[in-house]
């Protein structure tokens, strides 16, 4: 089976999954993502800290492109 032929579930919206998503993706992967919240939720007060080794690995993927999964 080819790679472009796959059609991928992914369970759990939250960085890793949608990280995930967008991966699979960009390299032409069919990704669905599949989360039990009803709605996105803006006041959780948790917070995401990445130091420069984690900047630097994840700039071939930009976090807009994570933030158009989310919405699309």
């Amino acid at each position: 089976m080819l790679a472009m032929d796959m059609d991928v579930a992914i369970v759990g919206g939250g960085l890793g999954g949608l990280a995930l998503a967008v991966g699979l993706r960009e390299r032409g992967i069919k990704a669905q993502v599949y989360e039990r919240a009803a709605e996105h939720r803006h006041n959780i007060g948790t917070a995401i800290s990445i130091g420069h080794n984690g900047v630097y690995t994840l700039s071939p993927s930009p976090p807009q492109s994570a933030q158009r999964t989310l919405y699309c």
